[in-house]
């Protein structure tokens, strides 16, 4: 049975390879509540919590006035609803993950292309403690791939094309 290491060892792994430092750490919290669902020979499934649970106001119910009701012609009445709660889908994420690549359903992998989103990140630490290297082959180009990603979607502004040296040479001129 393979040592289980600590997680600030896969996270100075992580920074190694030239993660970004606030995402291993946001990984590093995430990872500490992250649970391996489905631990196989080439394929794991671990569940990783929401960045936004902690920061959602607690579950509680209010009372409103249904408007509907009133202009529909029907007496006042008040109608009760929970607030504060994220939807089902949104409270954690499972993460799959095989020798080849990571796959996550976060907002920031489906819309926002992230090709190594924090719930990655955080699966890939837990499968690091507990001396699952053979699944994290994918890690290191996944990393690069971040950098290049960032760079892409943070140019400096006169790369954009919204002032910057153009304009500058444009009234020099």
């Amino acid at each position: 049975m393979p040592r289980v290491k600590p997680l600030w060892e896969a996270a100075r792994w992580l920074l190694r390879l030239g993660a970004p430092p606030g995402d291993v750490a946001r990984a590093a919290r995430l990872a500490r509540r992250a649970t391996v669902v489905r631990l196989e020979k080439d394929e794991a499934v671990v569940a990783v919590p929401s960045q936004r649970l902690g920061a959602v106001p607690p579950e509680r119910p209010v009372a409103h006035r249904d408007l509907a009701a009133i202009l529909e012609g029907g007496e006042p009445r008040i109608a009760e609803a929970v607030v504060g709660r994220l939807p089902e889908e949104q409270q954690v994420y499972m993460v799959r993950v095989t020798p080849r690549g990571a796959a996550c359903g976060c907002p920031a992998t489906r819309l926002g292309g992230d090709p190594l989103c924090v719930h990655k990140m955080a699966a890939a630490m837990k499968l690091y403690t507990l001396g699952r290297l053979d699944l994290l082959a994918w890690l290191p180009e996944a990393v690069r791939e971040k950098r290049s990603w960032r760079q892409r979607r943070h140019r400096p502004r006169g790369a954009q094309g919204r002032g910057g040296a153009g304009l500058a040479a444009w009234l020099q001129g």
